[in-house]
């Protein structure tokens, strides 16, 4: 498939970067094979059909072939079963874009949604953002206008053939075209599969030609003239930078390069057997299985979509060699995490995505996957050190107690201290560190007047609205306090009206915004509370007010809670609770019924990790938050773990701290970092990172990339 960097050909394009593939690191001139991939499911649910629109994860999809990235940054597919193309947002969301979901050939002139379509395989966005389809069954080449989102024939008569060449492509007959792509001519090359060549549409005039290939199957010998040379089978084509064509033939089980400038056919691929042999060895010695997809990196390697073998395969720019990199070689259906691991079924679709990511049309298994690669990751101090002092670099001021952390706009990073500080911090974007709030000694004082004058009792956390007011949840209070920085005054937004004992005992222990800043979840203890920050309005979402193991499938404010002590919401619309004194992640959905993920015992423990979540356990986890691909990250406190649990694949992992209480490891691998009861997890809004208040340890930690 088409990596973005093709569109240098086309026209200048700004890509908004998508939230389910941020933070993923572009390749690099190291060897690709050597490196470390994960792989993920981000649309499909494994079961085939179609349940409507909306989260990417929970939909049905019906055989996804064909997959790119779109001009709008959202990923696009056709789904070859479903007769349908469909668009996954920055968000999750999906949504269908074109067809009816019938087998057809009809709608053109009209609205796209509306058409027919019979068997979509493949699409292509051009220079101007409109979309392009391999409407395979129906032998057509169709354009949808993406400022009108009508639909046309741009090639093809509907009925199978070869003729045409040399007149307009509307009329010329086409013979189940596979692929299509434009070149650095800025004209479209199609996979013209069963009339055995490649075909070249000058978009300027409309007319069709023949490329390569003869009309009827053959060998290809290598270095053979690309005019004059029979193809078996070509299934699809890409482009590398230099302006080449790169050929993978489905019946001939082999890659070629079609060098333009020299007018030559060389074979880079396959011996033209069937098979699944050679990997890690070179790629012109190794075996092939029906390779159907194919498309090249920045740094020219070669990736396979070798869909017999249930494998993606790359050809290795440096060595020559084949390595698999996805896929067991049998088919199924994952499970996600490591691709050598991972079964997958007939994939059609593969695409270089803008940040080396490899998308994937898992065809069979109704998926539509990532394969994403992993980069060394450090851990970093970014305050907290012996200096008792403020006006200081961040880094030597001594906390006392970090619990949570937040960042606002204007690059500045906040942190609430517990019990030892009860203080509001803020360090500025040169990293010196103020005192903005609060006093060491507990208490309840200062509504209405200067912050730095007021008293917190036990805070535990903070968030940030959209406007810039500091919501800080003033735990042994009972009070949520509101900090105005461009006024130094604090006030309560809301507190619970009840006996100050109470209120100590079910305080706001955590508060979250939601990803639209409107609505601020509060976890008390017993409850988790909504509260709409545009009306005021309150309600209870999770929790009866009873201690208790709510049963899964039943409506969440029904059940009881074990000491929930934080709730956070993702993206698509479900609210992740996280119970301290169950030891459990439960969740509840869109129809307000609730059920457990992690740790379906609700035993305490540490164990489980890169397996099944349910069998997992955990120790008095504290706190949690979303990350920028919908995975909840855990504060395990009493393990001194950090942990993250995928929705996804439903698997749980550790990504940072040892399972022994220390101190040591900072500025390594944050696996090999000890931690000491670490409270508050925050991913930061713009660069991703993970930033932990390592709070007995008194310093606030963050997880970067090497670079």
């Amino acid at each position: 498939m088409l990596s973005l960097k093709y569109h240098r050909f086309l026209a200048p394009c700004a890509f908004a970067a998508c939230l389910l593939l941020s933070n993923v690191p572009a390749l690099s001139q190291s060897d690709p094979a050597k490196s470390e991939w994960t792989i993920r499911t981000i649309a499909g649910t494994g079961e085939a059909g179609f349940d409507g629109d909306g989260p990417a994860l929970a939909k049905q999809l019906d055989n996804p072939f064909g997959v790119v990235r779109g001009p709008d940054g959202a990923i696009w597919f056709c789904e070859y079963s479903g007769q349908r193309i469909r668009r996954i947002d920055a968000t999750g969301q999906m949504e269908t874009i074109a067809g009816n979901g019938q087998k057809g050939y009809s709608g053109d002139g009209g609205p796209a949604i509306d058409a027919t379509f019979n068997l979509p395989h493949e699409i292509r966005f051009d220079a101007a953002g409109d979309l392009y389809v391999v409407d395979m069954g129906n032998h057509a080449i169709r354009k949808i206008d993406m400022k009108s989102r009508t639909i046309s024939t741009i090639a093809g008569t509907g009925v199978a053939g070869y003729a045409g060449d040399g007149g307009p492509a509307q009329a010329a007959q086409l013979n189940k075209p596979h692929s299509i792509q434009f070149g650095p001519d800025r004209n479209l090359y199609v996979c013209d599969i069963g009339n055995h060549v490649v075909r070249k549409i000058d978009m300027q005039s409309g007319k069709i030609a023949t490329f390569a290939g003869t009309g009827k199957p053959g060998a290809t010998p290598d270095g053979s003239p690309i005019s004059g040379t029979p193809l078996k089978g070509p299934r699809s084509i890409d482009f590398d930078q230099a302006g080449d064509l790169w050929l993978a033939t489905r019946e001939g089980n082999q890659v070629f390069k079609l060098d333009r400038k020299t007018q030559t056919i060389h074979h880079r691929a396959g011996t033209g057997a069937k098979g699944f042999t050679g990997n890690g060895g070179p790629a012109k010695l190794a075996t092939l299985n029906g390779p159907k997809g194919i498309a090249i990196d920045g740094d020219g390697n070669v990736w396979l979509a070798d869909t017999e073998s249930h494998s993606v395969r790359m050809i290795n720019a440096r060595t020559g060699n084949l390595e698999l990199i996805a896929g067991t070689g049998e088919k199924g259906d994952g499970p996600d995490g490591d691709p050598l691991r991972c079964k997958l079924a007939r994939l059609h679709g593969i695409y270089v995505d803008h940040d080396g990511s490899i998308l994937i049309g898992d065809s069979e298994a109704h998926r539509v996957r990532v394969l994403q690669r992993q980069t060394p990751r450090r851990i970093e101090l970014v305050a907290g050190g012996e200096v008792d002092a403020t006006e200081v670099d961040a880094r030597t001021a001594r906390l006392f107690e970090p619990y949570g952390v937040a960042f606002d706009k204007m690059g500045s990073t906040w942190i609430i201290e517990m019990s030892q500080g009860n203080r509001l911090l803020k360090i500025d974007p040169q990293g010196s560190l103020h005192h903005v709030a609060g006093q060491r000694e507990a208490g309840f004082s200062g509504d209405g007047g200067l912050a730095l004058n007021a008293q917190f009792n036990g805070p535990h956390n903070l968030v940030i609205r959209p406007e810039g007011q500091i919501l800080i949840a003033d735990t042994w209070n009972g009070r949520i306090r509101q900090f105005d920085p461009s006024t130094g005054k604090i006030g309560s937004l809301a507190g619970f009206d009840v006996p100050s004992e109470r209120a100590r005992k079910r305080g706001a222990y955590c508060i979250t915004l939601d990803f639209s800043g409107t609505k601020l979840h509060v976890a008390d203890l017993g409850q988790v509370h909504e509260i709409d920050l545009t009306t005021g309005i309150a309600r209870v979402v999770a929790g009866n007010g009873t201690k208790g193991v709510p049963v899964d499938g039943t409506l969440a404010t029904a059940s009881p809670l074990v000491d929930p002590r934080a709730a956070a919401a993702d993206r698509l619309g479900n609210l992740y609770i996280l119970e301290r004194g169950g030891h459990a992640l439960r969740v509840v959905d869109a129809d307000g019924k609730i059920r457990t993920v992690v740790n379906a015992a609700g035993t305490r423990g540490n164990n489980g990790d890169g397996g099944n979540a349910l069998a997992a356990t955990m120790n008095g986890p504290k706190h949690l938050c979303i990350d920028n691909d919908n995975r909840v990250i855990i504060a395990d406190a009493e393990n001194h773990l950090i942990r993250r649990y995928d929705p996804s694949t439903g698997t749980i992992e550790r990504i940072a701290g040892t399972g022994e209480k220390g101190s040591q490891g900072v500025g390594g691998p944050p696996l090999e970092c000890q931690l000491n009861r670490p409270h508050g997890v925050t991913v930061h809004p713009e660069t991703g990172e993970l930033y932990i208040t390592d709070s007995y340890n008194n310093r606030v930690l963050k997880i970067v990339t090497e670079k």
